[in-house]
């Protein structure tokens, strides 16, 4: 009997993924950062820069390493600051993903610039189930759309989302075309974290329901 209570324990492991596992890799920002380029990028991200967005103001997109909810945060600005048109952002392409079970995705962000819809503002922040690393791509989901909604504080989003593959793309953008105001994004505790099963969940129940009856008999 004894063996038959482990043997349940042990389903009730493999039933379970790897729980309450942060699968971003220093998603909360205080694991370093690198300077590249001349811009500061949080290790284990990615940058990405569109380049010209318009001639008139031809400029690129700076990255810092700012205050965070606590700690550090990484923050992706220009515009007016610069005098520059701008548009970009960081990205990772998060592995460890399980196929069709729920994962919940939260993160932490804070934003400062204009509430013209004309100056061709953007501040999102979303996904992308492909695991694509395409900033383009029309299969990035936005999470956030903040494109002209002025300065916020902090703000803190989650979400349940159901990977297809092995890896999921979490994606930031922000840009201004026309340079009328400051334009930055700050993000900060991004976590993607599978959802235990209902089913695992109730086979561990179980095994430690008959060893917890085992020992008071």
């Amino acid at each position: 009997m004894k063996r038959l209570g482990l043997l349940v324990l042990l389903l009730g492991a493999i039933a379970l993924p790897t729980l309450a596992q942060n699968l971003v890799v220093n998603g909360d920002f205080e694991g370093g950062f690198s300077s590249i380029g001349g811009e500061t990028i949080a290790n284990g991200w990615s940058w990405w820069d569109a380049g010209t967005v318009n001639p008139i103001f031809p400029g690129s997109t700076h990255f810092w390493q700012v205050g965070g909810v606590p700690g550090s945060a990484q923050r992706i600005i220009g515009g007016q600051i610069a005098g520059q048109s701008f548009r970009g952002g960081i990205y990772q392409v998060v592995s460890g993903t399980i196929p069709g079970l729920p994962h919940t995705l939260s993160f932490d962000y804070s934003v400062s610039g204009t509430t013209d819809p004309n100056a061709g503002q953007e501040r999102r922040i979303g996904y992308d189930l492909s695991g694509g690393t395409n900033p383009n791509s029309a299969s990035i989901v936005w999470v956030v759309l903040e494109d002209a909604t002025g300065d916020k504080p902090w703000q803190h989003v989650e979400t349940t989302i159901v990977p297809t593959g092995t890896s999921v793309t979490i994606w930031t953008r922000v840009g201004i075309v026309w340079p009328v105001a400051t334009t930055f994004m700050d993000i900060d505790n991004v976590s993607l974290v599978p959802v235990p099963e209902p089913s695992g969940l109730a086979v561990l129940g179980v095994g430690l329901a008959w060893l917890w009856r085992r020992r008071r008999t």
